[in-house]
């Protein structure tokens, strides 16, 4: 969906009623004109939540929500403003047109979708009925064994399909559905014969509810043993994609979530469905999980919009560290508060719930680390003492500390990071910056193989697709600079060495005047070459760093002089041709003196 037309959101806004809207989320009484109740953003025991439904607006003197009805559905739900507005439409019978798409095929699309939403219900109806009838026995044992009870089983419609073939094709053909509609949804698969026949069998079927509690997907766990578990395509199999599931972007138990979000102020991510239920079992109703992928911006950005705070609960083995990292960096990237709770090596929330009991978790997550502490402790703290460790360690930081949007919080996370490792924060920058160097140039070559030889370089705009060759910089000069990036605290020795001056290189110079005005050297140059350099951390060892750079410096000083020397040289011999002895014994005397200088 593309941009929504103004006179269909006025048509919307106006058609609305927002105290029926809220009014299906929220108890409201009537108070003079306005209607008020409980506030459904925050905790309250006195009604602070006004609506006026002749504005079309609402406010909280508690915590100062306010909006209209699109905003209250965004915040409620976890939708964008596209998502709201085509909720609100769809209650109202408005269609909302698509840019380049006739009036009838937006119908067609529409009336698709409605089919889908429909056969989905008919689906979850039918598995329901499964698990609960004679044949379900097989169904009804897993969730015991599992210590899912009755109100869980159905709060997440949990259902079962049966071994079969035919049972659920049978069941939507006799009530009137398109089995094509069907098999685009992915509950349906064709054969040889070109005949439909039921691509779930023999699992444990989770519906995926939406935040509107609409049933857009199947998450279905394999119940087959021995050989026959071999056959069956995984132990977990999800939905197709289709006009109403991207795996990308739903999260398990966001619907039957939502209360306890705002209750307990955050939610819990988990890695599996039955994670999820477990938890919600034992009063954790918050927790939600990704639908067996890797968790994107899109479940992240969901999170942010319905309760902006989240505790990492992943299991506690090395994939499950592995995959905390990466949600960490997701979430900090969509500025979402995180703390991860560590459990125990080889354990899951499953598995700690059913031994230690709730109690255990409450106290795990009373714990729970923020995100850059979590990494301190659990991951430089444990990491291999080796140099290749560190550096792959340091890899890792750059990564988690790069994914902070905010300014302000990525330099307190490096102020922290650094106390805790004891150096100071200049030297902890330029390892960060060598290691998010490292990591770029790996992505580079990943993504840019090596080119065959002969083959063009890309194209930047210049010389009709060629780009010349660019010179390197005088490598001495180019130490000089290096030095200086990496101890600037030399910057005031090399003024009183009168270092420009023997800078010959532009690009150099620029990088050391930037310097002296207070700008990282990197800003005012775009060489690859000369960044890398910088980058590289060269002289990062070196005992003694000025001496080093008065070594350079002399080393330039000398050079210069004796390129001075060639060139005074060169005129004498010239002045002594045309007879100008005045002139030559005025340079010898230069020469005489610039040689005491070089020696």
């Amino acid at each position: 969906m593309g941009l929504i037309p103004d006179e269909t959101i006025s048509e919307i806004r106006e058609r609305a009623d927002i105290v029926a809207v809220i009014g299906q989320h929220v108890e409201l009484k009537k108070a003079g004109t306005n209607h008020k109740g409980l506030c459904p953003f925050h905790q309250e025991k006195s009604p602070s939540f006004s609506v006026n439904g002749s504005k079309g607006f609402y406010y909280c003197f508690g915590c100062q929500q306010k909006g209209d009805v699109f905003s209250f559905v965004m915040e409620y739900e976890g939708k964008s403003f596209v998502e709201a507005a085509e909720s609100l439409a769809g209650q109202l019978g408005i269609i909302i047109p698509e840019t380049g798409v006739s009036s009838e095929q937006t119908a067609l699309r529409r009336s698709e979708k409605s089919q889908m939403l429909e056969i989905n219900e008919l689906a979850t109806e039918f598995f329901r009925a499964q698990l609960l009838g004679p044949g379900g026995e097989k169904g009804r044992s897993y969730l015991e064994e599992r210590g899912i009870g009755a109100e869980q089983s159905e709060a997440f419609q949990l259902g079962y399909v049966p071994e079969e073939w035919q049972l659920l094709t049978d069941f939507l053909q006799a009530r009137g559905a398109d089995l094509q509609v069907a098999e685009r949804l992915g509950l349906l698969k064709r054969n040889k014969s070109n005949r439909h026949y039921d691509f779930f069998r023999d699992r444990l079927v989770c519906p995926i509810a939406n935040t509107s509690g609409d049933i857009v997907g199947f998450s279905a766990r394999s119940l087959a043993t021995g050989d026959a578990a071999a056959k069956a395509g995984g132990k977990y199999v999800n939905s197709a994609e289709s006009a109403l599931y991207k795996k990308s972007k739903q999260l398990f138990g966001i619907f039957q979530a939502r209360d306890a979000f705002r209750t307990a102020g955050y939610a819990i991510l988990v890695e599996g469905n039955f994670d999820v239920i477990h938890l919600h079992e034992h009063g954790f109703g918050q927790a939600i999980a990704p639908l067996g992928t890797a968790f994107t911006d899109e479940q992240a950005l969901r999170i942010k919009r319905l309760v902006g705070q989240a505790i990492l609960l992943y299991d506690g083995d090395r994939a499950g560290r592995a995959a905390t990292l990466k949600a960490l960096q997701v979430l900090l990237a969509q500025d979402v508060s995180v703390k991860i709770a560590t459990l125990p090596n080889g354990e899951d929330p499953d598995s700690l719930v059913g031994r230690e009991g709730p109690e255990a978790l409450s106290q795990l997550l009373s714990r729970a680390q923020p995100a850059i502490e979590y990494f301190i402790h659990e991951v430089w703290v444990r990491a291999d003492r080796s140099t290749e460790g560190r550096a792959r360690t340091l890899n890792e930081a750059a990564q988690v500390l790069r994914s902070i949007s905010d300014p302000t919080q990525r330099d307190f996370a490096v102020g922290t990071l650094a106390t805790a490792l004891g150096v100071d924060e200049a030297t902890l920058r330029r390892g960060l910056r060598r290691a998010l160097q490292n990591l770029r140039e790996r992505q580079s070559s990943h993504k840019n193989p090596q080119r065959p030889q002969g083959a063009p370089t890309p194209d930047n705009g210049n010389n009709n697709g060629e780009i010349a060759p660019r010179r390197p910089p005088p490598e001495l000069q180019l130490d000089i600079i290096c030095i200086l990036a990496e101890f600037p605290e030399l910057l005031a020795e090399a003024e009183t060495q009168d270092v420009l001056s023997y800078l010959t290189d532009m690009r150099l110079r620029d990088m050391y005047t930037a310097a002296k005005e207070g700008q990282p050297m990197l800003s005012v140059t775009d060489d690859p070459g000369i960044a890398r350099a910088l980058l590289s951390g060269a002289f990062a060892g070196v005992t003694s760093p000025s001496h080093c750079l008065s070594e350079a410096a002399g080393t330039l000083k000398s050079a210069q002089r004796k390129k001075e020397l060639a060139g005074l040289q060169k005129k004498i011999e010239e002045a002594g041709r045309r007879g100008d002895s005045e002139l030559e014994r005025q340079l010898i005397r230069e020469i005489m003196l610039l040689r005491k200088q070089v020696d």
